[in-house]
């Protein structure tokens, strides 16, 4: 029997664009002919089916101008020559019968603004609730050029720059409403994306679950052809050929705690993945709400490391496993010390998560969720500390980034940010930093702004405010980085070391700020 297929412009990318795709099948059914159709097109059946085989909830399949909602849904039975339409809930191509035809892939869009980056300076890549914007700076980070929205229509929470190996390699976490989560690369700074199914992350047929989202994509840098995903439900996933093909590390997500993993506001998630550059056979995840977890075997095994981590919202305050982590980082060139954000409450340990510390101390508040380790020096840490649980805007209408210099003590960065009536939120992966000298910090809120410090946060400017909701920022620098100028060297006194020369050399500075015996050789 021959079953036409109609697809939806974003399952086109599968199938080579093609809009209509006929296939001969001896299928009775609609679940049938898709399962067909997917053999000869694996990618595109993982964005209608779940892993478990279910229509996903946002999907409609229409057979001639009928719903199967209606009608069985997948066991709708199909007559001869059926012409099957595949279309997103809501959308105009949802409501329409298969007659009336599908919406160009163009109406309604503004054409595509390409960068076009030099090869060097810095690429920021913002992930929001409707697509992705990458910006490019020279190393000044005075000016930026911002490209047309990237994966429109999609809620992008990771994203990642892979420069190994010669690559300029920009990754995102792609979740459509309709069609599930899938991982995206782009080559060209966004002039083309790779197919939905290129890099196609599921969970086995028994694991029993079905990927909801990608919260967390890593590259360690030295290892050129690993990656690792973290996702919601909680687990990890790697990739051994620079994100190819991907398998589930089932040492985590056999685990025996995971059936008492309770979700977070934002689900059940590992959203933190830190491997160890100096052990490659260790590293921390951390899991809303499970904790912190190292392995120390590549993955085999892995044990809970949250003693003295509090969960105010349980019975004990200091169970074993349990802990809604925000977001943990480390230094690479000290990967023992780690610090954490914690829902309510600031941590640091030295012996690799052993043990943990509360360093609260000078904020107006120990909750939030995001969290950068500065990229040269291994124990300052800045944060964005929000008010509450139940209200998760900046403390007092002031949007302040508080750093540590020490892991101890903090001190609020303000210039440059708005600090009154800003009510603003930053959530768990919307900071970041870059690698350069002095240290760019980048941070977006979930109102559409985006700020950057390049002087380590001692002022701030505003770089973009009118993007959707941010959910991710990244940096990454391109080319060598210049050596920084050193600033000039002053004597003890004040006094520069040309006016020290002129000294030496018999010439009057009487009318100088400084009297002559102030100005001292350096």
């Amino acid at each position: 029997m021959s079953v036409t297929f109609r697809l939806p412009t974003n399952l086109r990318p599968c199938v080579g664009g093609r809009r209509d795709v006929q296939i001969e099948t001896p299928a009775a059914t609609v679940g049938d002919a898709l399962r067909s159709l997917g053999q000869l097109y694996p990618g595109l059946l993982d964005r209608v089916l779940t892993e478990t085989g279910e229509l996903r909830q946002k999907v409609y399949i229409f057979v001639g101008n009928e719903c199967t909602q209606c009608t069985g849904r997948l066991a709708t039975a199909l007559p001869p020559q059926a012409q099957v339409q595949i279309a997103p809930q809501g959308s105009p191509l949802g409501r329409a019968p298969y007659s009336l035809g599908a919406l160009g892939a163009s109406r309604g869009r503004m054409p595509a603004k390409e960068l076009s980056p030099k090869p060097s300076g810095v690429v920021l890549m913002v992930g929001t609730t409707k697509g992705a914007y990458l910006l490019t700076s020279d190393f000044s980070r005075s000016k930026w050029q911002t490209s047309s929205p990237q994966l429109r229509g999609h809620s992008v929470y990771a994203m990642a720059y892979d420069g190994r190996n010669g690559r300029q390699r920009i990754w995102a976490a792609a979740q459509s409403f309709h069609f599930g989560a899938a991982l995206r690369f782009t080559d060209d700074f966004g002039k083309t994306w790779s197919a939905p199914d290129t890099a196609s992350i599921k969970f086995p047929s028994d694991a029993g679950v079905s990927l909801n989202q990608i919260w967390q994509i890593a590259i360690p840098k030295e290892r050129p052809e690993m990656m690792y995903c973290g996702v919601e439900p909680a687990a990890l996933f790697e990739s051994r050929d620079a994100g190819q093909s991907w398998s589930l590390v089932r040492g985590l997500f056999d685990h025996r705690h995971r059936p008492r993993w309770e979700p977070g506001g934002g689900g059940l998630c590992l959203h933190t993945i830190l491997p160890d550059p100096t052990n490659h056979q260790r590293m921390h995840v951390a899991i809303s709400t499970g904790g912190v977890y190292r392995t120390d075997d590549g993955g085999k095994t892995w044990q809970s490391r949250n003693q003295g981590i509090r969960a105010e919202f349980l019975p004990d305050e200091y169970p074993e496993f349990g802990q809604c982590v925000h977001k943990i980082v480390h230094h690479p060139s000290a990967p023992e010390r780690l610090f954490l954000q914690n829902h309510w409450g600031l941590y640091r340990s030295d012996d690799g998560g052993d043990s943990w510390r509360d360093v609260a101390n000078d904020v107006p508040s120990d909750f939030g969720f995001a969290m950068v380790v500065h990229p040269h020096e291994p124990e300052t840490v800045y944060i964005v500390p929000l008010e509450s649980d139940e209200f998760r805007c900046v403390p007092e209408g002031k949007l302040r980034v508080y750093r540590s210099r020490n892991g101890a003590r903090w001190e609020p960065l303000t210039r440059g940010l708005p600090q009154s009536e800003a009510f603003e939120t930053v959530v768990r992966d919307a900071m970041s930093t870059d690698s350069l000298v002095p240290a760019g910090i980048y941070f977006g809120t979930r109102s559409g702004k985006l700020y950057g410090s390049a002087n380590g946060g001692a002022s701030w400017q505003l770089i973009a405010g009118c993007f959707p909701p941010i959910t991710c920022v990244k940096a990454a620098s391109l080319g060598p980085a210049p050596f920084p100028r050193p600033k000039p060297r002053r004597s003890r006194t004040g006094g520069t070391k040309r006016r020290a020369r002129a000294v030496s050399r018999g010439i009057d500075v009487s009318h100088c700020k400084l009297p002559p015996h102030e100005v001292t050789e350096t």
